[in-house]
């Protein structure tokens, strides 16, 4: 592997790193939303539920109002079904991700392992996991450098990381 080639795997892991982190609480804001869109769409059926019958005689007004509110009630009703498909893919996605991430992370030497886990997942300084480590700052740079070559050629990882971006 080029030196640069080399750099851009490192990279790509430490990115994946990233979004490993992030992966929890996208989660949590994601079903978050999806109970909003649950909420907002039992609303909805409940104002059609309360529709009258078709034929039921009204003042021309309240009848074109209420087949409005009808019409927006259904098409609110449908938008929120299709996020929260859209939001259910994006976190079988993300459990995906952070399975695998933490499959590759547990198999790395346990100094590493560590190190990686506070940088990416507890986003602490270097300072901080050095004393934690009880290890000089650049050993844990070490460490960290080594684990981001390591992910960067784990395969499975890899290519689950590409599959799941595309």
């Amino acid at each position: 592997m080029k030196p640069d080639e080399n750099q851009s795997e490192i990279w790509r892991a430490r990115k994946t790193l990233a979004e490993w982190a992030a992966a929890v609480e996208r989660i949590r804001e994601l079903n978050r939303e999806s109970e909003r869109y649950a909420e907002t769409s039992r609303e909805c059926y409940d104002t059609l539920s309360r529709a009258p019958p078709d034929g039921t005689s009204h003042a021309d007004g309240k009848a074109r109002d209420m087949e409005e509110t009808l019409e927006r009630a259904e098409r609110t009703a449908r938008e929120c079904a299709q996020a929260i498909k859209r939001n259910s893919r994006e976190i079988e996605r993300l459990f995906l991700l952070k399975a695998e991430m933490d499959r590759a992370v547990w198999a790395l030497p346990p100094s590493q392992e560590r190190a990686v886990t506070l940088r990416y997942k507890r986003h602490q300084k270097w300072e901080t996991i050095a004393r934690q480590l009880n290890a000089s700052e650049r050993t844990v740079r070490r460490w960290d450098h080594a684990a981001l070559k390591k992910l960067s050629r784990n395969e499975k990882l890899t290519a689950f990381v590409r599959k799941s971006v595309v």
